[in-house]
């Protein structure tokens, strides 16, 4: 039995299933629904603490969805710009040392920027250098410069929590293909009239 969430939302008929003497089994069956449909990280924050879950569930439907929901294109957009955000500001960083504006970093113009960083980030800024000079050359160019930030994005907003974040479509609880602040609502009350 899953009741732990599920348990109110037969009760008080959010998905439409059966209530009386088959609400036993419809409860079983909506639970399956949802621990089959959700990945079981997503599952246990909803359940840990349901306010916390449904805030930030609620800022990307109103930063990503429209009219109120999300869809799985909301849902990808979301993923794309976090990973640009990280690739920007990454990519930023190594420009600032462009002194000549080459398109081209050497270990000297780094050295120039690194001169007025503080120690601590002198040394992230030698160590982050070292690290995207994959060829060893001394030099970085763009194509060591790109492939570092886009490690940077896949580390900050890596695939796995981006199935985490696809896998909020099956809390859809009216399987319209859209994560709705209805829905969102429905599975806070169910969560939180459970405990």
């Amino acid at each position: 039995m899953r009741y732990p969430i599920v348990a109110v939302f037969a009760f008080w008929g959010v998905t439409g299933v059966a209530q009386g003497s088959d609400l036993p089994l419809a409860m079983d069956e909506l639970g399956d629904r949802i621990a089959d449909a959700v990945a079981p990280d997503t599952l246990s924050k909803l359940e840990g603490d349901p306010q916390a879950f449904a805030k930030e569930v609620a800022e990307l439907i109103l930063g990503y969805g429209h009219d109120g929901s999300i869809g799985a294109q909301g849902i990808e957009n979301f993923i794309a710009l976090e990973r640009a955000y990280w690739r920007a500001r990454e990519l930023r960083r190594f420009l600032l040392a462009d002194l000549d504006g080459d398109g081209d970093i050497t270990a000297g113009e780094m050295s120039v920027l690194a001169a007025t960083q503080s120690a601590r980030q002198r040394g992230k800024s030698v160590l982050n250098f070292r690290a995207a000079d994959r060829d060893g050359d001394g030099v970085l160019g763009w194509g060591e410069q790109r492939a570092n930030a886009e490690a940077l994005a896949k580390t900050k907003l890596p695939e796995s929590e981006a199935e985490l974040l696809r896998g909020l479509l099956g809390l859809d609880l009216d399987r319209d293909g859209r994560l709705s602040l209805e829905d969102l609502d429905a599975l806070l009350t169910g969560a939180s009239l459970s405990r």
